[in-house]
């Protein structure tokens, strides 16, 4: 099975955009161990809803860094209730993006390109693939058009040179500068159709390419190749993978 990462084109015919937003986000934290400061994207979970943590849930509408020791409590707070094998940081967020949407999306967007929205109409193409909880947007909408899915992926599978950067033992914090999209390689493979190979990039199946070419393609979205040795051939444009 190869792995693709999905990547707009440098022009696109779409006119959406979006500002990022949740309801609710863990903080940035101060990391005593390596003395960072820091907290991301990435790794969030729009279908978790953590209306139920009561003060808890408050605390965490209002973003800030805070000391190690309370961030790792109110992440405690939320564990139970994140899927199995979510990987949760300072920064992760929760529930639907709730942030101003604008213009026109097209079947698919990878606005941000570690987030993945499609139309309703595209999901029903996913049909039996694995990897993807779609959770509707709650967008506020400025001249914007239709609703969109937000697609819920988990981690999996390992880029390669990640693991020669040794975390931070407390916070988890790496050193690693993730590369240009075209030295991407998986170094290990997800065994779903949709993954999240680090808090920032997306891979998807040649099952997935091969449902949504003319979507892709409609979308002014190529899919990268990210499996396999370096030097292997690489998809650049919306083809069939075969």
């Amino acid at each position: 099975m190869r792995y693709y990462t999905l990547q707009e084109r440098e022009k696109v015919r779409w006119s959406g955009g979006y500002d990022m937003g949740r309801r609710w986000a863990l903080p940035g934290v101060s990391c005593p161990m390596c003395s960072a400061q820091w907290g991301g994207g990435g790794y969030d979970y729009p279908a978790v809803d953590l209306s139920g943590l009561g003060q808890v849930a408050k605390l965490l509408e209002r973003p800030r860094n805070v000391p190690w020791a309370e961030f790792a409590a109110l992440r405690d707070s939320v564990l139970p209730l994140v899927p199995q094998g979510a990987v949760v940081t300072p920064g992760s967020g929760f529930g639907p993006l709730t942030g101003r949407a604008r213009g026109q999306f097209g079947p698919i967007s990878v606005h941000m390109p570690w987030t993945l929205l499609v139309r309703p109409d595209v999901m029903r193409l996913l049909d039996g693939l694995t990897g993807a909880v779609a959770v509707p947007a709650a967008f506020r909408r400025v001249k914007s058009d239709g609703q969109l899915l937000e697609l819920q992926v988990m981690p999996g599978g390992r880029l390669v040179g990640e693991d020669r950067h040794k975390p931070c033992e407390t916070c988890g914090r790496s050193s690693w500068v993730l590369p240009p999209p075209a030295r991407w390689r998986l170094a290990a493979p997800p065994s779903t159709d949709f993954a999240r190979a680090t808090a920032t990039v997306v891979v998807v199946s040649e099952r997935v390419v091969e449902r949504l070419e003319r979507q892709l393609e409609e979308s002014d979205i190529v899919a990268l190749d990210v499996s396999g040795p370096r030097g292997a051939k690489r998809q650049t444009d919306i083809a069939s993978p075969g």
